[in-house]
């Protein structure tokens, strides 16, 4: 469910928006039935590790250079990050990977920066022959593809910023090769969702509105568990 729970720097859609036709189909994931839509990406990531298995105490092998929300999200997962170096062209360093693996590790963290993708099939099969899951990060790659395939497509959980594509409020989607259950939450959305959702953009430009917009909670810390 996509509620405004902070402030946001993005832009609220125009009202237009809600009255704008269905597509006749959707990009991946949001056609495929294993693809779940939370808040925030990070709150899928939580609930996606959960679904796979990941247990606490249980290492993901993570890059250094991150943005900081999904490492929390996997901490808060009770998982151990073990953190490799990622190259000039921001590829992972295979020789540091090697040297990060031992019988704890689940599974490999990786970002496709800034929206170009890493080279997914290799990486797949690296996994593959380490026995390890693959999380990729298409938070700034929704859309982008690898080999014709769109991102994401391959990996055992995917998580993908909806709003750094579209001119969104929110937005995050999860893409899981074990299906979570739906996130909880009120699904019905009418004019005041809307006008929640414009006051959380406008509460970054008026102090009188900020005040408000904290008073009803528009500042409060999410739940994970829920969305």
């Amino acid at each position: 469910m996509l509620r405004p729970r902070r402030l946001s720097i993005w832009p609220t859609l125009p009202l237009r928006a809600y009255r704008s036709a269905r597509l006749a189909s959707l990009p991946f994931p949001l056609e495929d039935p294993r693809h779940r839509v939370f808040a925030r990406a990070r709150h899928g990531l939580w609930h996606g590790i959960h679904a796979l298995g990941i247990r606490a105490g249980d290492v993901v092998v993570a890059p250094a250079y991150h943005h900081g929300s999904e490492i929390e999200a996997l901490e808060r997962a009770g998982v151990v990050c073990r953190f490799y170096d990622v190259d000039d062209a921001l590829r992972p360093d295979e020789d540091a990977l090697v040297r990060l693996l031992s019988s704890e590790v689940r599974a490999l963290y990786l970002i496709h920066y800034f929206g170009f993708p890493q080279n997914v099939a290799r990486w797949r099969d690296w996994c593959t022959s380490h026995g390890l899951l693959l999380i990729e990060d298409a938070a700034m790659a929704f859309l982008s593809q690898s080999d014709g395939r769109p991102i994401g497509s391959t990996a055992d959980l995917a998580i993908f910023c909806l709003y750094k594509t579209f001119a969104l409020p929110d937005g995050g989607a999860l893409f899981c090769s074990r299906p979570t259950a739906y996130p909880r939450g009120d699904r019905r959305f009418g004019v005041m969702q809307a006008a929640l959702r414009s006051g959380s953009w406008l509460a970054q430009r008026s102090r009188a509105v900020a005040t408000v917009h904290a008073a009803i909670g528009g500042n409060r810390e999410p739940d994970w568990g829920r969305d």
